[in-house]
């Protein structure tokens, strides 16, 4: 039988781990709650290849916690040697600055779970994380010369030739689809047509921008919803094609 994935969360908020806790407790997984940032450190020394612990699938952690923060540990992950496998990281946090949002861009945070997080939100994101560390992602990622292609025709077309300027920009955005993802799914889960509207038509643009023409489309199509049941199959298909 296959080991099951590992997920580690860090929050120094008791009342936080015991609601992930709860929300996890009939997930297959195995889930590790720490309390502080050296716990979590103890943790992901022990489950390197050689040790008995399998590795950790996915790292969910807190920002602001006593002593060091979770960009410290985010950013002592990113100096492991290569050959270590890294889990997928997610910052679970209520906001943002656009400083932070460019420092997990560079750290190559995977998600951005927002404060407070509805079981449904929680389920979401980790289900989403074990499946794609696990080789499950639900869309493939491009062929890279279709990847080069995509880029130098947005360079060209929306960045008048500054490549510098856009990889800033999709770094940034690459961090921001994941606050929208977590954004959308929220007003999925409430059937807030208005919202998942209004996504469809902020994402458009982005997209379109960063070359982007397939998911565009789908964006399109979400802003362009009729109804309720037309807007959560648009999400339901558009989640899956961002590209974080």
């Amino acid at each position: 039988m296959p080991a099951r994935p590992r997920v580690l969360w860090v929050d120094d908020d008791a009342s936080i781990r015991h609601f992930v806790a709860l929300a996890l407790e009939d997930e297959p997984l195995d889930l590790q709650l720490c309390a502080s940032v050296a716990q979590a450190r103890t943790v992901l020394a022990q489950a390197i290849p050689g040790r008995a612990q399998a590795p950790v699938t996915l790292l969910v952690t807190d920002l602001m916690m006593p002593g060091d923060t979770g960009f410290d540990l985010l950013e002592g992950l990113a100096r492991q040697p290569v050959a270590q496998p890294l889990p997928r990281t997610v910052v679970f946090s209520a906001r943002l600055d656009a400083a932070s949002q460019q420092r997990m861009a560079e750290l190559q945070v995977w998600r951005h779970l927002l404060k407070p997080a509805s079981v449904a939100e929680l389920l979401a994101c980790v289900r989403d994380g074990v499946q794609a560390s696990a080789g499950h992602a639900p869309s493939a990622a491009p062929a890279p010369d279709a990847e080069q292609k995509r880029r130098q025709r947005a360079i060209a077309h929306a960045f008048g030739g500054d490549a510098v300027l856009f990889d800033r920009f999709e770094a940034a955005c690459r961090v921001q689809f994941a606050v929208d993802r977590d954004v959308g799914d929220a007003a999925a889960a409430r059937g807030d047509l208005a919202s998942l509207r209004l996504q469809g038509h902020s994402l458009k643009s982005v997209l379109r921008m960063l070359g982007h023409e397939g998911p565009a489309q789908q964006a399109q199509l979400l802003e362009g919803a009729a109804d309720l049941a037309a807007a959560s199959q648009a999400w339901a298909q558009l989640r899956h094609l961002l590209p974080l």
